[in-house]
């Protein structure tokens, strides 16, 4: 048995719902994959969070963002690189930082956003 190891599926309404849940079984099972059910539910896409990106609905268009997780966690970590304790040299810090950042915003450019600070 394989389990699948990232998904979502979006629904319009909680009516939706059970039709799309055994929609999702039937398939993964011809695929011999199991779906953990503890981690499967129903819920509105502005609560939803999926590797990093968090979600949120415009004149009834769900479009995606940077998580508030995700902003957390890369602050924190550009907070670590240039902590002034870190022995290093100024032209190190600053390598370690662009390639970090460079990551970042390459992995987050489809997100629809104006301003994430």
């Amino acid at each position: 048995m394989r389990y699948a190891e990232d998904g979502d599926v979006s629904v319009r309404s909680e009516a939706a719902e059970p039709g799309v849940t055994e929609t999702s079984k039937r398939l993964c099972a011809g695929l011999r994959l199991k779906i953990n059910g503890g981690k499967s539910g129903v819920k509105r896409a502005r609560d939803s969070r999926y590797l990093g990106y968090g979600f949120w609905a415009a004149r009834g268009i769900v479009r995606h963002c940077v998580s508030r997780e995700a902003l957390k966690v890369m602050k924190e970590r550009v907070r670590r690189i240039t902590s002034r304790n870190g022995g290093r040299s100024l032209e190190e810090m600053a390598k370690e930082l662009d390639a970090y950042l460079s990551g970042w915003e390459e992995y987050f450019r489809p997100a629809e956003v104006k301003a994430a600070f």
